[in-house]
């Protein structure tokens, strides 16, 4: 899940298993492990992990199809579709429009 930037501090320091972890409180992403708190890392900032589900919800929210995001970046509306399958990673120009549409 892809959220707004979220600063994480000492105050998202989790302890599971004898273990330190700097977690996210939104997506629960781990930005850092270590067996002794004072090696954790100062801060971190997460930006989530974009899922298919941010991207079908991205268009909805934008009012775009495939069609408008092919003349966007300059591709067929078929490759739109065919690059942005669930069964496949989101390419990179998709990723880039969830963390501006995000952020």
């Amino acid at each position: 899940m892809i959220h707004r930037k979220e600063k994480l501090d000492e105050s998202d320091i989790v302890q599971k298993d004898g273990l330190f972890y700097l977690e996210c409180p939104i997506c629960g992403k781990d930005h850092g492990v270590s067996d002794e708190r004072e090696m954790m890392p100062v801060y971190a900032i997460c930006f989530g992990t974009p899922t298919h589900e941010d991207w079908k919800l991205y268009k909805k929210e934008r009012g775009l199809n495939n069609s408008d995001i092919a003349s966007i970046i300059g591709i067929t509306p078929d490759s739109v579709k065919n690059q942005t399958q669930s069964n496949k990673e989101l390419p990179r120009w998709a990723l880039s429009m969830l963390y501006e549409w995000k952020n």
